[in-house]
C-alpha cells in the first residue's frame, strides 16, 4: 500500500508539472499552483486535452487517491460492499 501511495504522489507531482508546462506555468517553483489558479481556462483545457491525448489509456489517468480522511477505501471496494449512498445519478 505504501508503494502505491508513493506512486500516486510522484504521479500527482508529475501531472502538475506537465499541466504547468502546457498551460504556461513552467519554471514557477513554489508559485506554480498560484499560476495555475490564475491561468486562463482555455489554457488549462488545452493542457488537459494534450495530456489525455498523449495517454495510451485513460483508465488510470484520473483516479481517486486514498488519504485516510476523505477516502478511506477504494471506491470499487466500497461499492461492492454496499457502502455507498443510494442517490439518483446521471452519467454520460
Amino acid at each position: 500500500m505504501l508503494v502505491l501511495r508513493q506512486f500516486f504522489l510522484v504521479f500527482s507531482f508529475l501531472f502538475i508539472y506537465v499541466i504547468g508546462i502546457f498551460s504556461g506555468c513552467e519554471n514557477q517553483g513554489a508559485n506554480t499552483l498560484q499560476c495555475l489558479r490564475s491561468a486562463p481556462s482555455k489554457a488549462l483545457i488545452r493542457a488537459g486535452n494534450l495530456i489525455t491525448a498523449a495517454a495510451s489509456s485513460t483508465l488510470f489517468l484520473f483516479a481517486p487517491v486514498l488519504g485516510g480522511q476523505f477516502l478511506q477505501e477504494r471506491p470499487i471496494e466500497a461499492f461492492t460492499a454496499g457502502r455507498f449512498s443510494s442517490v439518483p445519478m446521471l452519467a454520460g
